[in-house]
């Protein structure tokens, strides 16, 4: 009952349930699906759609983008005290959906690592394989959004948000 298919409870006896099969077939990889159940505490349910999962794969492309060289907790003393917010998070509860919320919110290559072992979303895997498909323009235009929403320059991540998405990426 904590997983709800378009509405309604999964049940195999209806024909209403999902495989991690048709999810591949739909061109998702299996780790946006682990990425998206992380979502979601494990005592609450969860609302599946295929908009809920592209959603979930936009946040994790997000994830393998992020660029060590403009981490924003390079300095230790910051992040000890992020790596403490998120350790808390996990640790009540087994909270999940509040860990992902401290490690967007710090946007840090570096905490996402920290933390894999618990999410094993491949992070190291899937950066190097973007490195080598992702062109140098294209590079380019993530680490300039990335840029831009460090320094809340919200129009200017918007229009480069934009000229990917027109690129197709």
């Amino acid at each position: 009952e904590f997983l709800l298919l378009e509405s309604e409870k999964m049940a195999k006896s209806s024909g209403n349930f999902l495989t991690i099969q048709s999810v591949v077939d739909k061109g998702f990889d299996p780790i946006v699906y682990r990425y998206f159940v992380l979502q979601a505490h494990y005592r609450s349910e969860l609302k599946f759609s295929w908009d809920n999962l592209e959603a979930a794969q936009n946040g994790l492309r997000r994830v393998y983008s992020l660029n060590e060289a403009n981490d924003p907790l390079l300095d230790e003393d910051e992040f000890q005290v992020a790596y403490q917010k998120a350790t808390n998070a996990i640790n009540d509860d087994l909270g999940t959906p509040q860990l992902l919320s401290v490690l967007h919110s710090h946007n840090s290559l570096r905490l996402w690592l920290a933390f894999e072992p618990i999410l094993a979303l491949d992070i190291e895997k899937k950066r190097a394989q973007l490195d080598d498909v992702l062109p140098e323009v294209i590079s380019d235009l993530v680490h300039r959004r990335n840029e831009a929403r460090k320094a809340k320059d919200w129009a200017a991540s918007d229009a480069l948000r934009l000229e990917l998405i027109e690129l197709g990426y």
